[in-house]
């Protein structure tokens, strides 16, 4: 059973998904798992994903399903995932090679810690760097509920945490179809 399972929602995401799909499983960390919930793409997505399905048969998952939002797909996913620990990458996102293993080093040291996150940095279609995340916010660890309750400063792509987490709190609000950065990609960088 994996440690960790790689949650991608994707939806008409052909341009990107190669690039996203090529950066997860470059990971220093390999003990995972990757589910893609492709929420009725029209593109070729599904033929892209289903070339890598083969090839990594058993490391990869994929399910499509008809359109109904990232979190509904999210959530479908997470249904499935055999992960102790989730860990969320959008389709238009890419990681940093050692993303994982840092984040999985922080939750098998830390039984206090229900989730870690890393700064992400915008970039652009050349993968050059825009602007770095944290400069506009601040970071935070500790008890940050009350920060992060009203003012949601983390991105998702940038998030692991505890499947028991999810089991006590329960999943995404699948009304919720609005996609928050398809505006510019991003890259998860632990500082």
């Amino acid at each position: 059973m994996p440690k960790v399972s790689i949650i991608i929602p994707t939806f008409n995401s052909k341009q990107y998904i190669v690039e996203c799909l090529n950066g997860a499983l470059s990971q220093t960390y390999q003990d995972f798992e990757i589910i893609i919930v492709d929420d009725g793409s029209t593109d070729s997505t599904e033929k892209i994903v289903q070339q890598y399905a083969e090839r990594f048969s058993g490391k990869i998952i994929y399910i499509y399903q008809e359109n109904k939002g990232p979190a509904a797909a999210r959530n479908r996913a997470i249904k499935i995932a055999k992960g102790m620990f989730i860990a969320f990458l959008d389709a238009d996102d890419i990681w940093r090679v050692d993303k994982l293993e840092k984040q999985v080093y922080v939750l098998e040291h830390d039984s206090e810690a229900g989730f870690v996150y890393c700064d992400s940095n915008f970039i652009d279609a050349g993968n050059d760097v825009i602007q770095n995340y944290f400069r506009k916010t601040k970071i935070l660890n500790g008890d940050i509920f009350v920060e992060l309750f009203c003012n949601h400063f983390i991105m998702t792509p940038a998030v692991m945490l505890r499947k028991s987490c999810l089991n006590q709190t329960g999943l995404f609000d699948d009304k919720q179809r609005i996609e928050t950065d398809h505006l510019s990609r991003l890259q998860s960088a632990i500082t």
